[in-house]
């Protein structure tokens, strides 16, 4: 039997993390996703919406909601969230979509 040193070895284990990384990233990824849109969904069957007309909801408003559900500790809706206030480029005193219209 031949012995392999150890360090030899830390490239191929190095490649194994970095991929077992990018799928827990992508899982993670895909699993929030659902949950997302699983939210918005039943939301929406609850008659909200209108994130994305900044004349029906301001993102001061959002922001609002975002630190209510971050109290609340509800995560899915920290995600749809911020999610909202991300598509909108409005973020803590950045330009608004308001500005853009």
């Amino acid at each position: 039997m031949t012995y392999t040193p150890l360090m030899s070895n830390i490239p191929r284990i190095q490649d194994l993390v970095r991929r077992e990384d990018k799928i827990a990233d992508y899982l993670m990824v895909e699993q929030a996703k659902e949950a997302m849109l699983n939210k918005l969904a039943k939301k929406r069957g609850e008659g909200m919406g209108r994130w994305h007309h900044a004349t029906l909801c301001s993102n001061q408003y959002l922001i609002k909601c975002l630190k209510d559900h971050i109290d609340k500790g509800d995560m899915v809706d920290v995600l749809n969230l911020a999610a909202m206030i991300l598509a909108r480029q409005e973020l803590y005193g950045e330009s608004t979509v308001e500005d853009k219209v």
